[in-house]
This record gives structure tokens, sequence and C-alpha cells, in this order.
């Protein structure tokens, strides 16, 4: 790979690394690329040279983290457990947050939010919650959509509350409402 190359991935990671320690202590629209530049030791320039505006150092970094969620969810060892990928999702934001609470809280962003729930629906979406060899029931794009809708709202309550439930707890809760959403409906 060219010197440049890795000069440019350096970089990026730089300003990544700078976009997540200052969301741990200001909210997402408080943040300016002047900031985000003295955090990563860059200038304004160079910044727009990987950039075009903020929102899109944070997509970048939530594309990068979803890449990393899809290809933990589609491993087969994942695969044969229903929600598996939950546990890693609700560790992350469990670690992350202050940065969740940033992004995707009251004071969050729309896009992100949309973003994120997008991510949810396609894990969802990737690993059917079926046995393997068995096609997803028909409904099962209309199910997912409720599921992440559900869960992404759950998620950004948690995030807002002081004293939330104990994280195991709500990843139990999370499966236990999916599972039900799952259920065929009544006859009738």
């Amino acid at each position: 790979m060219p010197t440049t190359d890795r000069r440019a991935q350096k970089t990026r990671q730089a300003l990544t690394d700078a976009l997540l320690r200052l969301l741990k202590d200001t909210a997402w629209e408080d943040i300016s690329i002047q900031q985000l530049c003295a955090e990563a030791n860059c200038g304004r320039t160079t910044f727009y040279a990987h950039h075009p505006h903020k929102d899109s150092l944070l997509m970048a970094a939530m594309h990068t983290w979803r890449d990393s969620m899809l290809s933990q969810a589609a491993a087969p060892e994942t695969r044969r457990e229903p929600f598996a990928y939950l546990t890693p999702l609700v560790n992350h934001m469990t670690e992350q947050r202050a940065v969740f609470r940033s992004v995707m809280g009251r004071r969050g962003s729309g896009p992100v939010e949309r973003e994120f729930r997008a991510l949810v629906l396609q894990l969802l979406q990737a690993t059917p919650p079926c046995a393997p060899h068995t096609p997803p029931a028909p409904d099962w794009d209309l199910t997912a959509r409720f599921i992440a809708g559900g869960w992404v709202d759950l998620m950004k309550w948690w995030v807002e509350t002081p004293s939330p439930v104990p994280s195991p707890t709500l990843m139990a809760r999370m499966r236990q409402l999916a599972h039900n959403a799952m259920q065929p409906p009544a006859p009738g």
C-alpha cells in the first residue's frame, strides 16, 4: 500500500478517535470542525480533504462499526443463536454510553438515529432467527422493522435514563419482546 494511503488512513483514524473522545463530554451539535481538528492534531484543510462536513465523519465511523457488526453477525457461531449479535451491540452501547447519549439521546442527530435504526434492521435481516436452511417467515421484513424500531427506542431510553436497568436485564427483555413479536397472529 502506498505511503499516502497509510497517511490518509492514519488521518481518518485520528479524526474518528478525536470524534469519539469529544462525544464523551460534548453533545454532537456542539462539536465544531475546529474542535475536531484540534483534537486530531490536523488542519481544517486536512479535515475537508477527507470529509465534506462533520456528519460525514460520524457516518463514516458508524459505517465502519456497522461493517464490523455485520461480519460478526454473519459468523457461523453467531448464526446458531437467535439474536446473538444483540450481546455485542448492547455491550458496545454500554461501553460507549456517553457517546450514544450524545448522538442518539434527546440532543442527538436525526440522521444518526436513522442510520443506527438501519444498522439494527440490517442485523435482523442478515440473520433471521430461524432454524438453519429454513426460510424466514413471509412477513419477516415487517416484523424485523417492528423489532428494530422497538430495540432502538429501548436503547435510546436506556442511555438517557440516569439509573437504567442493568444491561443483561435490558438484553433479556429485548430478546423476549422480539420473540413475542415473532409469534404468529392469533386466528380471527
